[in-house]
């Protein structure tokens, strides 16, 4: 915890320094999604084990399904993630708004396909990650004698 905290505070000062070393488009906005940035971070390092516990109940439930469409789930989210993360990027940085991006997407083949077999990729790996996450939080709970929530709550 003390590292994630630490971890925290170094990446958020090299984002407050980023602009002026770099020019930003929307000095403003990228500031005020800064703000919400480490807020949300904050958010989720502070309710750790309510995350935890919503992440068990969601994945003992979905890790039954077929695998296929798990990965289908998992490649849209990164798909759209992605692209969010991209578009605001150049929003924030080159002042392009999402629909340009859409549309260099979208007319460029070769780039959408390396998005594509990315992001596919990514929904591969996230169905084997959440596994992985699940396996840790039964052996961390077991560890400490835990009981385990049902998942129907």
């Amino acid at each position: 915890m003390t590292r994630s905290i630490l971890v925290l505070c170094l990446l958020s000062a090299l984002l407050v320094i980023f602009p002026f070393y770099i020019e930003v488009y929307y000095t403003s906005i990228y500031y005020t999604g800064l703000v919400l940035i480490i807020g949300a971070a904050s958010c989720v390092l502070y309710w750790r084990g309510a995350l935890q516990k919503r992440f068990y109940k969601r994945w003992k439930r979905e890790r039954h399904q077929k695998t296929g469409w798990i990965i289908l789930k998992e490649t849209i989210r990164s798909s759209v993630t992605m692209f969010m993360y991209v578009s605001t990027g150049f929003f924030m940085v080159e002042g392009l708004l999402p629909t340009d991006i859409l549309y260099a997407f979208l007319t460029n083949p070769s780039g959408l396909s390396a998005f594509l077999i990315v992001n596919a990729a990514a929904g591969t790996t996230a169905r084997f990650e959440n596994e992985k996450r699940y396996n840790r939080i039964v052996d961390e709970w077991m560890d400490e004698g835990r009981s385990f929530p049902d998942a129907k709550e």
